[in-house]
């Protein structure tokens, strides 16, 4: 008997075997223009969602590539794909055209809506490759 009380291992899937799960696959981080991955214009952002301990607490970062301007998401609701989703269009409202360009994020079941987030507001969303932030 294992520690989590199964009888017997799992194999897991291979990395060139994985799939991302969701509906819409979205653009690869690979598919950047230069101007994204250079940093040379500033409205570029990456995202991340922190965590707290026990996962009672969650917090939204989006940081730009080219000036480092951090705007913080407040999920007081929870960390579900409808509460970022939400949280990313009221930050993403607050910003001006020219700071709210693209957005990088990884492939964390949080970005399941992405397509509908791109869709609104006109941002188009990448993700990062499947297990490798």
């Amino acid at each position: 008997m294992l520690r989590t009380g199964r009888r017997a291992r799992r194999r897991r899937g291979r990395a060139d075997q994985r799939t991302t799960r969701f509906i819409y696959p979205g653009t690869p981080v690979s598919q950047r223009p230069a101007k994204v991955d250079g940093r040379l214009v500033a409205g570029h952002g990456e995202g991340d969602l922190i965590v707290g301990q026990g996962s009672r607490s969650v917090m939204g970062t989006l940081c730009d590539r080219t000036t480092r301007y951090v705007k913080l998401l407040h999920l007081l609701d929870g960390r579900t794909a409808e509460h970022v989703c939400d949280a990313l269009m009221h930050t993403f409202a607050g910003l001006s055209a020219g700071l709210a360009r693209s957005l990088t994020w990884d492939q964390g079941s949080e970005m399941e809506r992405h397509n509908e987030f791109t869709c609104a507001a006109c941002i188009l969303v990448y993700l990062c490759e499947p297990a490798s932030p």
